[in-house]
């Protein structure tokens, strides 16, 4: 994908100054967030009209769970090295049998559009990926729908209002 120089430069800050890169930094992750959004409504449509059992879909819905961890993980390198606050909602979800999942699922981009600045990572628990594993186990992620917003672990269905005040704390 382009844009992945972001990775290279926060590698790079190790020897340079806070001031000159991390505005380059924050303006790359402006574009991953633009990226993953598109790659993820692209797959999204692949599911609707292949199914979820589809092999070429779980593959590329694996490999796109490794795309949204890796710029999350970035996210947090930026705030870390540039001492920002880049809000975050990581969602894991079921497919299932999860009602409240799918509804869940449907908050997200309501939020987005509400609040443009947040970076939100979806999560399909079902894949089995040794990330999603690893972020799960990480956040104390214990069932479904489960949301992380900014480091805090919510269980079951949160509404747009419920995870503004998280963002907002």
């Amino acid at each position: 994908l382009k844009g992945r120089s972001g990775e290279v430069e926060l590698l790079l800050s190790m020897n340079a100054s806070q001031a000159l890169l991390c505005p380059s930094l924050q303006a790359q992750l402006s574009e991953f967030d633009v990226q993953t959004t598109q790659l993820g409504s692209r797959l999204d449509i692949l599911e609707s009209s292949r199914g979820r059992t589809d092999a070429t879909v779980l593959r590329l819905k694996k490999e796109y769970m490794v795309q949204q961890a890796r710029d999350y993980l970035l996210v947090q390198r930026i705030n870390a090295y540039c001492g920002t606050r880049i809000p975050t909602v990581l969602f894991f979800y079921t497919n299932a049998e999860c009602p409240d999942c799918t509804k869940q699922g449907l908050v997200g981009p309501v939020l987005k559009k509400q609040k443009p600045e947040v970076m939100i990572y979806a999560f399909d628990a079902d894949l089995m990926a040794p990330i999603v594993d690893a972020l799960m186990k990480v956040n104390g992620v214990n069932g479904y729908p489960s949301l992380v917003v900014n480091g805090k672990t919510l269980s079951g269905y949160q509404s747009v209002d419920a995870i503004e005040t998280q963002l907002r704390s």
